[in-house]
């Protein structure tokens, strides 16, 4: 009784799937919002001072795939302004549950640039 049956292991690779994804899921919503209640003008001082693209405001009442169209807008352009290799992955059609790489890869940009922003303020204010 304690074998498995083998007509059973291949739902659970569905199953196992399903909740893998689910979890992704929940880990964007939870990064978009942070983006949405965190987002600070600085990034877009520092973008501009770089002459990269401004950062897109997401609203809160906007629906994910609204949020979706602005993070691959912002993507293109970042992608025509900056080396091959510092290129962000691009995902069509623009659903947030389709495009999952472009958006993981956009949050952890933000991130990374809220970090250099922040450096680079404070190197200004210490020579200040």
């Amino acid at each position: 009784m304690s074998e498995r049956h083998p007509a059973l292991a291949p739902h659970r690779d569905v199953v196992h799937q399903y909740r893998s994804r689910v979890r992704q899921l929940r880990r964007l919503e939870r990064y978009r919002f942070a983006y949405i209640r965190y987002f600070h003008p600085r990034v877009n001082t520092f973008h501009d001072g770089l002459g990269l693209p401004r950062w897109p405001i997401i609203h809160p009442y906007e629906t994910y795939g609204e949020s979706a169209e602005g993070i691959y807008e912002f993507c293109f352009q970042y992608n025509q302004r900056v080396e091959v290799r510092k290129r962000l992955p691009l995902s069509e059609p623009l659903r947030w549950e389709t495009c999952l790489p472009m958006l993981f890869a956009f949050f952890a940009l933000y991130q990374r640039t809220l970090v250099f922003a922040y450096a680079e303020e404070q190197d200004a204010s210490d020579y200040e």
